[in-house]
């Protein structure tokens, strides 16, 4: 049984989210919840939170660097996206 409870609802507007972000965001939340080397001290509460926010909205491309190619390279909607959900232990 669960301690937590879930007191806020928030709903992002889904043109929040764009491609498989949805897929992408859930997978990086279930690999900190397992395998993160934080995975003691990161509570249910926080990967909820983490689940229902759209990341990729407040990640700018020019900070990705070795995730999306070269500095000053364009790069494809699905490789930002991609490159906003990597799971970093």
């Amino acid at each position: 049984m669960s301690m937590y409870t879930q007191v806020i609802s928030l709903k992002w507007n889904t043109s929040c989210e764009v491609l498989n972000s949805v897929e992408l965001r859930k997978r990086m939340v279930a690999d900190i919840g397992s395998k993160s080397n934080m995975s003691k001290i990161v509570n249910a509460s926080v990967l909820c939170a983490m689940e229902a926010t759209p990341r990729h909205l407040f990640i700018y491309n020019q900070r990705l660097g070795p995730f999306i190619g070269s500095a000053g390279t364009e790069v494809s909607s699905q490789v930002s996206v991609n490159a906003a959900y990597v799971y970093n232990k």
